[in-house]
């Protein structure tokens, strides 16, 4: 007896591991049914980003939650084996609870469920593989359940899901990018060339090709027209630029300093940014282009004060022109006009006259000096002459 009793033994616990290892590799083992089932309940979490203002964009995902064997206790209002659900925007979700009346290891799988092909939006492919142990006390059952991600493998606290929506970027080549056209006044002797700057109010914000730190700087070489580039938008919102000319010093120039405004009204329309931009100048008038005037100022042509007056940190540069040249050019063209003999004439004499642009004819008045000086030498010899007679008589 002793000895049929220790072979009943060992084949018992033959059944028992054989149940474990069973266990171990089924989506499920059933085993003792007590008098209540023990339920289970699930929370699905969900972030949806909406990069975007547009009304019309689908915030809502649907979910599916299926058993790895089909004898699995599903959730009420399964359909066919499968239990769906859905959460709009960024919320969580209870799921209907899962009722268990056996012991035994119980797999589900939950996904994310979408139709849409659109490039704007983002899914989770993320899969969880829940697991649910149930076990018995007495007549009591209890279920505890763990979280696996079925792409990498690795324990999960949550049933978590992330989507987004992104409308696609501006197209660069519906941009108007607005020239820019320098004009000269004035006969320079050299052609120079004057640099212009495209300065983003965010140094971060988008910037065409070549720039450097929110800065787009472009050159013209004399009278001409330049562009700075297009760009493209990568989200929505209001960006701000600033047009102006870098003042760089160039000699006998005065320089522009009128500031052109670019504000580009970027959002989102069906699926794809487009940017409403309007180009101002300080007058907040709507221009097509940014015109630039420098004046170059001749040499001899008046004199005064040329200015530089730019906003550019580079600073102004002040042209004059004295008026001691003035003085001087006009004593010369005075003094033209006096024959070369009687300048020297008048110089020894002491007679040249101040130079105040008075073009009197002085014949006249050289003749009544001459004679007056023979007057008086005749008048002295005279009064000489009677003297001595005057000494002879006595």
């Amino acid at each position: 007896m002793c000895f049929f009793r220790t072979i009943n033994f060992i084949k018992m616990g033959f059944m028992c591991m054989f149940l474990l290892l069973f266990s171990a590799n089924s989506s499920s083992v059933f085993s003792c049914q007590a008098s209540e089932p023990v339920k289970v309940e699930l929370r699905a979490d969900q972030v949806f980003v909406k990069n975007s203002s547009a009304l019309q964009v689908n915030t809502a995902v649907s979910y599916e939650l299926t058993p790895l064997l089909p004898q699995n206790p599903m959730p009420e209002g399964s359909v066919n084996g499968i239990y769906s659900f859905a959460i709009d925007g960024t919320d969580d979700k209870d799921l209907n609870k899962i009722l268990f009346g056996q012991t035994g290891l119980y797999q589900y799988q939950i996904k994310a469920v979408t139709d849409s092909d659109s490039p704007c939006y983002s899914y989770d492919s993320q899969v969880y593989i829940i697991s649910v142990y149930v076990e018995s006390h007495g007549e009591e059952l209890s279920a505890r359940y763990f979280i696996t991600s079925k792409n990498t493998g690795d324990k999960a606290e949550i049933l978590h899901f992330g989507h987004s929506y992104t409308p696609l970027p501006s197209s660069k080549e519906d941009m108007t990018d607005p020239p820019v056209h320098k004009t000269v006044s004035g006969n320079p002797h050299k052609t120079s060339v004057f640099l212009f700057q495209l300065q983003a109010e965010d140094p971060d914000g988008p910037m065409p090709e070549g720039s450097v730190e929110g800065i787009k700087t472009i050159s013209i070489a004399g009278s001409g027209k330049g562009e700075f580039g297009t760009w493209s938008y990568q989200k929505e919102g209001n960006y701000y630029y600033k047009i102006t000319e870098v003042n760089t010093g160039e000699s006998r120039y005065t320089y522009d300093p009128v500031i052109y405004t670019i504000t580009d009204m970027v959002k989102d329309a069906d699926g794809q940014l487009v940017v409403n931009r309007v180009v101002t100048n300080e007058a907040k008038k709507q221009i097509d282009s940014c015109i630039f005037i420098n004046k170059y100022e001749n040499k001899g042509s008046g004199g005064g004060k040329s200015t530089g007056n730019s906003h550019s940190d580079t600073g102004s540069k002040i042209i004059e022109k004295g008026s001691e040249d003035e003085e001087e050019e006009t004593s010369s063209n005075l003094d033209n006009q006096v024959p070369k003999g009687d300048k020297e004439q008048n110089k020894e004499q002491g007679l040249m006259g101040p130079k105040t642009g008075d073009d009197t004819d002085h014949t006249l008045y050289r003749a009544m000096m001459a004679a007056g000086l023979l007057i008086g030498t005749g008048c002295t010899g005279y009064l000489v002459y009677s003297r001595y007679q005057k000494q002879e008589e006595y």
